[in-house]
């Protein structure tokens, strides 16, 4: 990767990481960090503790990297397959799965004047909360596909769905989150 401002394909990146190249290695963390521990942090509500997983979560790509097959899903659905499930592991383990139901990601706050940020806020919480009622595949289906962009197929290699499972979870995760908002609606943006 001499001057040349070359595009890299995550399929390259990891031929490259299953030769033991560091370099292709730190593209590949540099290219998925920020968006695997936004990710885990949607489930572990803590920016360390996610650190942690999507760290571990390196470790096993950079030991596995020949495992790694096209056909199974894209290098990025792989990614967040390892990453969710080593989440979900810790969860499991500290027993919070259900358990949290506060604060919002950094991700979502927002710029406004005060009252718009109160209102959005407000609306964000609701969205997140209602997010949070969903059972958690569904749940991981919305988060995967409308927060992380990936693919309805890169959802299904994630979840061990075939293509048509994934987009018939996504609609019903859709139209669970529309019940749930509709049973409390969210707040108005009136000023008071």
């Amino acid at each position: 990767m001499e001057g040349k401002s070359e595009v890299v394909t995550d399929a390259q990146l990891i031929c490259k990481v299953g030769d033991d190249d560091q370099a292709a290695f730190t593209i590949l963390v540099h290219r998925y960090l920020s968006c695997l521990i936004r990710f885990s942090a949607r489930y572990t509500y803590s920016i360390s503790c996610s650190e942690d997983i999507v760290q571990e979560s390196f470790l096993r790509v950079w030991n596995h990297a020949n495992s790694w097959c096209a056909k199974k899903g894209t290098v990025k659905s792989w990614l967040f397959k390892i990453v969710y499930n080593l989440t979900m592991d810790f969860l499991r383990k500290q027993q919070l799965l259900r358990t949290h139901q506060e604060s919002l990601n950094d991700e979502l706050r927002v710029t406004n004047g005060p009252e718009e940020n109160l209102l959005d806020a407000e609306q964000k919480r609701q969205v997140h909360q209602a997010l949070s009622n969903l059972p958690e595949r569904q749940r991981t289906a919305l988060t995967l596909f409308l927060v992380n962009g990936l693919s309805g197929s890169e959802v299904a290699s994630v979840l061990e769905l075939t293509v048509e499972a994934s987009d018939s979870l996504l609609a019903r995760a859709r139209r669970n989150l529309k019940k749930i908002i509709q049973k409390e609606p969210l707040m108005k943006r009136t000023v008071i």
